[in-house]
């Protein structure tokens, strides 16, 4: 039951000071008292606000059963939210503030434009910006982990006497790539530490690292499998996530802007 209440006071919080702003920034003659929720006067306008949220349509379009049951929902709502408005601590009152700060903020910002979809143009350029930041190849590799500098010496000195890494990477790593011989698929530049894939870089297929590799990890003797291109995704993959990046990149200029 308090998991709902809090609930309510964080959408209430909203709905009371901020949930339509056309019609809740200053309440206008027309905007009638249509219910009381205690001390709380339920106006047409909040009542509106809330009939969007909830059935996506304005009062005048639900039928007459359907209005009446939101309408009381809505002052049930206000009920419950009001009474643990007034018991709430300094934290749930917090992060109340904090949504209505936000709210107004993304309000201001919708009216200014922030969130329109970007143009043509603009996507185009956010994914050749995109794509140059994509590494040029990707790595299928192997490894030996083990803890200590002294250890990853010996298994490149066995490396260099013959020994065969897969069967290394079974007997002596210490994750569970042993049981595929060290296997570790193909990884791109970012996937791993810097450290790792800055080793693997420049090597090619056949190749090992002569010097072991500190990571977080411990101390990484790597082999390169195979090398390809790496494969960039074309826009309509990631159109969506560009778009997302475009307007929040809107949003925190227009708050800078302030």
């Amino acid at each position: 039951m308090r998991r709902r209440t809090l609930a309510s006071i964080r959408w209430l919080a909203c709905a009371m000071a901020g949930l339509a702003v056309v019609a809740c920034s200053q309440k206008s003659p027309e905007d009638a008292v249509i219910a009381n929720a205690g001390d709380r006067e339920v106006t047409s306008s909040l009542f509106a606000a809330y009939t969007q949220q909830v059935a996506k349509g304005t009062p005048e379009q639900l039928d007459h059963a359907y209005r009446e049951r939101l309408l009381q929902q809505l002052v049930q709502l206000a009920i419950a939210a009001e009474r643990e408005a007034a018991q709430a601590d300094r934290t749930t009152a917090a992060g109340a503030e904090l949504q209505r700060l936000e709210f107004y903020a993304k309000a201001g910002a919708t009216r200014a434009g922030v969130f329109t979809p970007p143009t043509a143009a603009e996507l185009q350029q956010a994914y050749d910006a995109f794509v140059k930041r994509q590494p040029p190849a990707e790595f299928h590799v192997a490894h030996i982990l083990v803890p200590t500098e002294n250890l990853a010496m010996g298994v490149v000195r066995k490396l260099s006497s013959g020994a065969n890494f897969a069967a290394l990477a079974k007997a002596e790593s210490a994750d569970d790539s042993q049981a595929r011989g060290g296997d570790l698929g193909w990884i791109r530049p970012g996937a791993l530490p810097k450290a790792f894939t800055d080793a693997v870089a420049p090597m090619k297929a056949g190749e090992y690292t002569k010097t072991p590799v500190k990571t977080p990890y411990g101390w990484h003797v790597i082999r390169v499998l195979e090398t390809r291109r790496a494969e960039v995704p074309p826009m309509a993959d990631v159109r969506d996530q560009l778009v997302v990046n475009l307007q929040q990149a809107r949003y925190e200029a227009f708050l800078l802007s302030k």
